[in-house]
């Protein structure tokens, strides 16, 4: 409860692991005018989304606010524009339902762009030891891929799990930074195409590399990366 608040850090996500989340009012008040606001929230629903808790805003209070939260992918919400706390449940009104389904639909329509499918994922700077992503490797079972990026996050290169457990192998040590051993060659996409682009950029690779994934860059800056997995469950989803 209350997270952004001067009691309830992020920290505590790690050891709690909540089924739910609830972004403390001070964040979501005037966040349609703020950018440091939407920029945290954003961050919040795509970590939320990584580790599939799902995320409440609280002290929804204006039209703009509500729209802004839906536009960034906020699960569910709670405030006075929806209703005041009452005893008993009530419905919406129905203007407000109405005018949450069309911002729904505006927002479902520009779902095919690479942006929404992909993962931001680990990250690790190029002076990063190979020891260092082997112990990544190691403690997230399901982490396949690293991006390398440096400080201003921008993209230098992309390490797998098999090239970091074969080059320990066969140097005994890993005391070597990641940016020897990456793959720079990486097929790179912008994150505002469309998934019809995206397909084109995927059909145009050899067949030795069809299933190598992608990294999404935003403004020339690191995004995220999306596989090949992740291309067809958002066909499957528009079919």
């Amino acid at each position: 409860d209350d997270l952004g608040s001067g009691y309830s850090g992020l920290n505590r996500l790690q050891y709690l692991q909540p089924g739910y989340v609830k972004i403390d009012y001070e964040l979501i008040h005037n966040i349609a005018k703020d950018k440091s606001r939407k920029t945290l929230v954003r961050m919040l629903v795509r970590y939320c989304s990584d580790m599939n808790y799902r995320l409440i805003a609280e002290g929804i209070e204006t039209a703009e606010e509500l729209k802004c939260l839906i536009n960034l992918g906020v699960d569910y919400g709670q405030g006075f524009l929806l209703g005041k706390p009452k005893p008993a449940f009530e419905k919406i009104p129905k203007f407000i339902v109405k005018y949450i389904c069309e911002m729904q639909k505006k927002k479902n329509e520009s779902k095919n762009k690479v942006g929404h499918i992909g993962k931001m994922g680990i990250v690790l700077y190029p002076s990063s030891s190979v020891e260092r992503a082997k112990t990544m490797f190691d403690n997230i079972v399901s982490l396949q891929y690293i991006a390398v990026v440096d400080g201003n996050c921008k993209f230098h290169g992309l390490i797998d799990r098999a090239s970091v457990y074969r080059f320990i192998d066969e140097q005994k040590k890993g005391n070597t930074c990641i940016e020897n051993i990456m793959e720079r060659n990486v097929l790179q996409i912008d994150a505002d195409k469309s998934l019809k682009a995206l397909i084109g950029k995927l059909m145009q690779r050899n067949e030795q590399n069809f299933y190598d994934p992608l990294v999404i860059l935003k403004k020339d800056r690191y995004f995220g990366i999306v596989t090949v997995r992740d291309v067809l469950i958002a066909i499957g989803k528009e079919l």
